[in-house]
């Protein structure tokens, strides 16, 4: 007589393997998912991020150089003015864009500038005798801005007030 050993079940059958292949192409496809809206967040929000850091980046620009800024004229979409060394400067919209002395002040791939404005606030007096009588106390200018991102835009409007030193001298420096 023959010996037989017991036969054990070892293993899977197909049925087992497919259902279980199945299972980790479903939480594959699910984790592939959620990361690549991950990613899709993340550039977003960093184009965004880098869009305002040039708005803020330019903004201060502007405010700079209005802060030290003699001779102030308002063109309707600008303004005119004389820097701190005297050198006669523009800040002005055109083309989508601000320009300062016919330089963007904005990248124009992540900025739109839908429309610029400035408003000057000057005393009404006759008096001549110091600067500081007749010199501009406050320059406001309006922003109404579109940061581009690659699917979608987002609108930013918002005013900025420059108080220029030079209305607290008595001479005119630039004259």
């Amino acid at each position: 007589m023959a010996y037989r050993f017991p036969i054990k079940n070892k293993g899977f059958t197909v049925l087992e393997m497919a259902v279980v292949i199945l299972m980790i192409s479903f939480v594959l496809v699910v984790v592939s998912n959620i990361y690549t809206n991950i990613i899709r967040t993340s550039v977003s929000l960093d184009r965004r991020i880098r869009a305002l850091e040039n708005v803020n980046l330019g903004t201060q620009k502007a405010w700079r150089l209005l802060k030290y800024s003699w001779d102030i004229q308002d063109l309707g979409n600008g303004i005119r003015f004389k820097d701190d060394n005297c050198t006669q400067r523009t800040i002005r919209f055109y083309s989508n864009n601000i320009l300062i002395d016919n330089t963007e002040l904005f990248d124009p791939n992540l900025v739109k500038v839908n429309d610029f404005r400035v408003a000057i606030d000057s005393p009404r007096t006759t008096e001549q005798y110091a600067y500081y009588q007749y010199a501009p106390k406050v320059i406001v200018l309006y922003y109404n801005l579109e940061l581009r991102e690659r699917v979608s835009t987002s609108s930013l409007i918002f005013q900025q007030a420059v108080a220029p030193l030079n209305s607290l001298y008595s001479v005119n420096k630039c004259r």
